[in-house]
């Protein structure tokens, strides 16, 4: 429980983290970022390895790519999810496509160092 924990928490953070540091990522009201981070971190924690292995083996060649196929993956996941979220939930929202790719490529990065840690 506590690595899924601490992915969660990370993957909040580092949201958080990259609202404040990036002009195209639009935070309108706190309480709403924070349920779409919370949301997101603990799906991305509980569901993602399953998401990734299921998928990995439907998309074998991404798998025979190692640690970069597994990370593209996870990646997508993310961004799934934020999209998600941010499409249903008001409060919080990206600029442009790429941006929300470029969070949850780091967002990923964050959540793999974390879980080597835990």
């Amino acid at each position: 429980m506590g690595p899924i924990l601490a992915s969660a928490g990370a993957f909040a953070i580092g949201l958080f983290v990259m609202a404040s540091m990036s002009p195209n990522i639009v935070v309108k009201d706190s309480w709403r970022a924070f349920q779409v981070a919370g949301l997101c971190g603990l799906a991305s924690a509980l569901l993602g390895k399953l998401v990734v292995a299921i998928l990995s083996l439907i998309l074998l060649p991404i798998l025979l790519a190692g640690p970069l196929g597994v990370f593209v993956l996870h990646a997508l996941f993310n961004g799934a999810l934020l999209f998600g979220a941010t499409t249903y939930l008001d409060g919080f929202s990206f600029k442009s496509v790429r941006t929300l790719g470029l969070v949850a490529a780091g967002l990923t990065l964050v959540q793999m160092i974390v879980r080597a840690g835990a």
